[in-house]
C-alpha cells in the first residue's frame, strides 16, 4: 500500500482529512464543477448539502493549512457488496502534494463494504498510478463510457482486510 509516513512527518498537522459537513458543500460544489465542467452527473449544491447527512453518501474533504484542498465522494447501496468511489478531486494549488493519497486512504479505511469500485478515464494516468499504488486492479474497460467518448477503466480493491 501507498506509504504516507514521510508525507505525514513533513506536513504533520498542516493537513486535515475529515468527513464533510454541510458547510463544506460550496467548496465541494466549486471543485466538482472546475474538475468536471461538462459532466451531466454533477450534483447541485443542494444535493451535496443533503448528501452530507446521508449514510450511503460520503464526502471526505481535505484541508491544507486550513485551505480547502480537495475531496473524495463515495456511494454505497444497501445490498451491493461494493462502495463506489464516485470522484476524487484535488485543487490545482495542491496537486502533487499527496492530498489525493490521503483522501483515497481515508475513503478506503472508512468503507463498510468488502470492495471499493472506481471508474477512471483510460487516459488519466496520474489517477491510475495512484489507484494502482493503493492496490486497485483493473478488471474491465468500458468503451466510450464518458460524455467525451473516452473509455473507462473499472478498478477494484478489496477493503475488508484494511478495516480490521
Amino acid at each position: 500500500m501507498y506509504n504516507l509516513a514521510k508525507f505525514e512527518q513533513r506536513f504533520g498537522t498542516r493537513i486535515d482529512i475529515r468527513v464533510a459537513k454541510a458547510e463544506d458543500s460550496q467548496n465541494i460544489f466549486d471543485s466538482q464543477n472546475k474538475a468536471f465542467p461538462t459532466d451531466p452527473t454533477n450534483l447541485s449544491i443542494d444535493k451535496i448539502h443533503d448528501f452530507t447527512d446521508q449514510k450511503e453518501h460520503t464526502f471526505i474533504v481535505g484541508f491544507f493549512d486550513d485551505e480547502f484542498a480537495g475531496y473524495v465522494a463515495t456511494h454505497s447501496k444497501k445490498y451491493y457488496p461494493w462502495v463506489n468511489g464516485n470522484s476524487l478531486v484535488v485543487a490545482d494549488a495542491y496537486a502533487g502534494r499527496g492530498i489525493g493519497a490521503f483522501l483515497l486512504r481515508e475513503a478506503i479505511f472508512s468503507s463498510q463494504k468488502l470492495v471499493m469500485r472506481i471508474f477512471v478515464e483510460k487516459n488519466n494516468y496520474r489517477a491510475i498510478r495512484l489507484y494502482k499504488k493503493f492496490g486497485f486492479l483493473c478488471i474491465q474497460c468500458i468503451p466510450r463510457h464518458y460524455e467525451n467518448g473516452d473509455d473507462a477503466l473499472v478498478m477494484i480493491k478489496w477493503t475488508f482486510l484494511v478495516n480490521k
